[in-house]
């Protein structure tokens, strides 16, 4: 019987080869996830908006952009073109988190320098532009 350390290396290694391996973009993403997260909670706390509700959702979300990211694998490796799909999605989703790493912070009380609103200001159309084509909406995907 695998010891637990054996299942959790094993488990790891199954869970990054199915995201495609854990390489620079990806583990942009994971940090970002992270950051969006605590930045979340720390606007909460600060606001006082803080909500287990809102938490359990947020997770949840994280979650599926996971579930995305792994089809964007598959995708890629059924069209045969390298990991292009993957990376379009993944990059997509840091820009999703940075955006809203900087909302959170702006929400928080903290000010964004104008040159970095400007930015934020485009990459949240960039998002909601390819989000909404995405979900077939005229809105962002929730």
């Amino acid at each position: 019987m695998p010891s637990w350390k054996e299942l959790v290396i094993g488990v790891t290694a199954g869970l990054l080869a199915l995201m495609g391996g854990f390489d620079t973009p990806l583990q942009m993403l994971l940090l970002l996830n992270l950051l969006d997260l605590a930045s979340g909670l720390t606007k909460g706390t600060i606001t006082g908006t803080l909500s287990s509700e809102a938490c359990r959702t947020g997770g949840l979300k994280k979650l599926m952009m996971w579930f995305v990211v792994a089809a964007s694998v598959v995708t890629d490796q059924l069209i045969g073109q390298g990991d292009s799909v993957r990376t379009v999605t993944v990059t997509t989703f840091c820009a999703t988190e940075l955006v809203s790493i900087l909302e959170n912070a702006a929400m928080a009380g903290l000010p964004i320098p104008p040159a970095l609103r400007q930015a934020l200001a485009k990459l949240k159309g960039l998002s909601e532009v390819q989000f909404s084509t995405a979900s077939g909406g005229d809105k962002p995907a929730p």
